[in-house]
């Protein structure tokens, strides 16, 4: 669920995307390309920035404009990237896109330059993530974001320019256990 500019309430499901008016209680679905012609598009996430919605798809990066309500193009996203499977979006406080991908780690979108950094390559086992799978992210009032994967926890500031892993051991802990799926603030 994210809330846009308008008090409108996004919801993504496992077959697309509606906008619920509350003033009204009346629920819109909002059409959007299927990935195949077979297979419904689930919704990971969204993100409402710029009167637009960002979805993390099965299939890759959606956006729609809040105005129209019409899909568009995400306007300076090489088309590998917006074809991917992304799991997560997240807005840092430097009005970067934080994509949370399956298999390919994290992708950042600065929407001013249009620049596309890939995090996870960007640094060695020890400095990097934990693992390329991402399932969670949070943005923290200090402004570091933190990244969960299938192995653990990690912590990114621009400051320090590196991924400090933080992970439950002890043989009760497999690498299973290690999944984090939400963060919240106190």
């Amino acid at each position: 669920l994210v809330q846009d500019d308008k008090s409108r309430i996004w919801i993504g499901t496992n077959n697309g995307v509606a906008c619920m008016d509350p003033s009204t209680g009346k629920i819109r679905r909002i059409s959007i390309g299927a990935c195949s012609s077979t297979d419904p598009i689930d919704i990971y996430s969204l993100l409402s920035v710029n009167n637009q919605i960002w979805m993390a798809t099965s299939c890759g990066i959606r956006v729609i404009s809040t105005a129209t309500f019409k899909e568009v193009k995400p306007g300076g996203l090489p088309a590998d990237i917006a074809a991917m499977q992304v799991n997560k979006l997240l807005l840092d406080k430097s009005r970067r896109i934080w994509f949370g991908t399956l298999e390919n780690g994290v992708y950042l979108f600065d929407l001013k330059t249009k620049e596309v950094t890939n995090i996870f390559s960007s640094y060695d086992a020890r400095y990097g993530l934990s693992n390329n799978s991402i399932l969670s992210l949070f943005s923290s009032k200090a402004g570091e974001v933190w990244v969960g994967t299938w192995h653990g926890l990690n912590i990114y500031s621009d400051y320090s320019y590196k991924f400090p892993h933080f992970r439950n051991s002890g043989p009760q802990f497999l690498y299973s256990h290690n999944l984090i799926w939400s963060f919240t603030s106190l």
